[in-house]
């Protein structure tokens, strides 16, 4: 049996803004989404609340909002949470762009796991940058003069610069305590080491 409780019960782990947009959203089934730094922990609430159509509403929201500034994070999200519709959107936005979802301060690499890590450095639909040399003329440059996005599945007539898949493994390495070395050795295995530029 279950005692009585007298007095107000507190929800630590979620903001009183926050609580109160969930809420709002239980009993009229309509809240607003603002911000994207603000999707998160209402997102967090929803999971904690286990309140499923608010979720999947949070989850459809940041999926249309991210960026590859966000995107790494929102994957890290999506695969703790389980949310399939974000994990897809940020995946596709992490290839797309992986330069600069990987340039992202912090420690937003160690929120994925070595087997996420390992997906998104082995597909072939991952951009990389080309580097231009005399002997491998580049496709024609789109965002710069000197560089041009190529997926890994480039030509051989180009080359692409892995250094950016080498050095996310390195902060990955870094900034995840204590890998195993099993998790190096499986993240290596996918670096495409005669492409490095």
């Amino acid at each position: 049996t279950m005692k009585e409780r007298s007095g107000p019960i507190e929800l630590k782990e979620i903001a009183g803004n926050t609580f109160a947009s969930a809420l709002e959203f239980m009993y009229s089934h309509e809240t607003v989404l603002a911000s994207q730094d603000y999707l998160q922990p209402l997102l967090h609430a929803a999971s904690l609340l286990r309140v499923p159509s608010l979720e999947a509403a949070v989850e459809a929201a940041i999926a249309e909002r991210l960026e590859p500034s966000s995107a790494l994070h929102a994957l890290g999200l999506a695969e703790h949470l389980s949310l399939p519709v974000l994990a897809a959107a940020a995946k596709e936005i992490v290839l797309a762009h992986f330069e600069e979802a990987v340039a992202v301060e912090g420690d937003v690499l160690a929120t994925l796991s070595v087997e996420k890590l390992g997906e998104l450095i082995a597909a072939d639909a991952l951009i990389v940058r080309c580097v231009a040399l005399p002997c491998a003329p580049c496709a024609p440059a789109r965002h710069s003069p000197a560089l041009s996005p190529l997926s890994r599945s480039a030509a051989p007539s180009s080359h692409s610069d892995e250094w950016v898949v080498f050095e996310a493994i390195k902060a990955w390495l870094v900034q995840t305590q204590a890998p195993p070395a099993e998790a190096a050795r499986r993240l290596l295995g996918h670096v495409r080491f005669p492409r490095l530029a």
